[in-house]
């Protein structure tokens, strides 16, 4: 039986240009809904987002003025759709896996949309502390961990 983790390379290997159609139809058209939440709570500064994807939200936030977006992902084939698709100066992309986070910036927001029900939750909170400045903020959020 596979883990959570494993089931991300069968799961999305190779979909990256379809994915934002298929979160829109499978969530009825709440993904953005739920993405506009999380970017209502950001102010701007350093924010990193993990399990970025094709970049939508990356892209909503880099919206916000003063803002520097580091969007992470583990799969390459979607950081290739969201550099195409990225158009922002102030969004940058990097393949790595969020339970082995070792960049070398502190944020002021940590955002993701969907990684929990992928991850250790406590090897990536710990990971996400260990990069969050002092007042930062993280902010998940999926079907199952609102």
């Amino acid at each position: 039986m596979s883990t959570p983790k494993e089931l991300v390379a069968i799961f999305f290997d190779g979909t990256g240009s379809s994915y934002d159609r298929v979160v829109n139809c499978t969530t009825f058209g709440r993904d953005k809904f739920w993405k506009r939440q999380i970017v209502s709570k950001i102010s701007g500064g350093m924010i990193l987002d993990l399990a970025c994807g094709t970049g939508i939200l990356s892209r909503m936030i880099a919206k916000i003025p003063n803002s520097e977006v580091v969007g992470v992902d583990v799969t390459q084939n979607y950081l290739d759709v969201a550099k195409k698709k990225s158009g922002f100066d102030n969004i940058s992309y990097v393949l790595e896996d969020a339970e082995k986070l070792d960049l070398d910036k502190k944020f002021d927001f940590i955002v993701s949309s969907y990684i929990p029900k992928y991850c250790d939750a406590k090897l990536l909170i710990a990971k996400c502390v260990t990069h969050l400045n002092p007042g930062g903020q993280i902010i998940l959020h999926d079907f199952v961990y609102p």
